[in-house]
């Protein structure tokens, strides 16, 4: 029954507590939160009350379900979302400067995210999708453009 679909990665986020904290030196992080530009995406627009859903994978793993949980819970449609046992899901580790930029280490293309490929679109999901929504982050995978092809 889902009108607008969208394809690409879920994540969590984890933030570096106090701005300047870089990367090679120990420190406080804040997360897990549940992210990824397409799910971040796809539970805005069913906040507004349209009826939603994604078609990603995740990993058998704490992450995975963080994720899972808050999109079912806001409403979204998780059929689309594969959950693959012998992957991780994928990370983005966020630190911020003074001036407001920000830098990131993503783990997406070794995730369950990276691997989303045609044979994880499920056609019927789509059946009554009206409108089918590409971020454009979610482009760095041949396996990805390859299940957004099958659309």
């Amino acid at each position: 029954m889902s009108k607008v679909f969208t394809i690409g990665e879920i994540l969590v986020e984890i933030m570096a507590s106090k701005i300047g904290q870089p990367f090679d030196q120990p420190g406080i992080w804040n997360g897990p939160y549940p992210s990824g530009a397409p799910a971040i995406f796809i539970d805005q627009v069913t906040r507004l009350g349209v009826p939603c859903g994604i078609i990603s994978c995740v990993g058998n793993d704490g992450f995975g379900d963080i994720n899972i949980h808050r999109l079912a819970a806001d409403g979204v449609d998780i059929r689309g979302i594969s959950v693959l046992p012998l992957e991780a899901t994928g990370s983005a580790f966020v630190t911020y400067h003074n001036s407001g930029d920000r830098d990131f280490i993503f783990n997406i293309k070794n995730a369950a995210c990276g691997k989303l490929s045609a044979q994880h679109v499920d056609e019927n999901i789509l059946k009554d999708c009206t409108h089918f929504h590409i971020m454009g982050s979610s482009l760095f995978s041949f396996h990805m453009v390859d299940a957004v092809k099958k659309q």
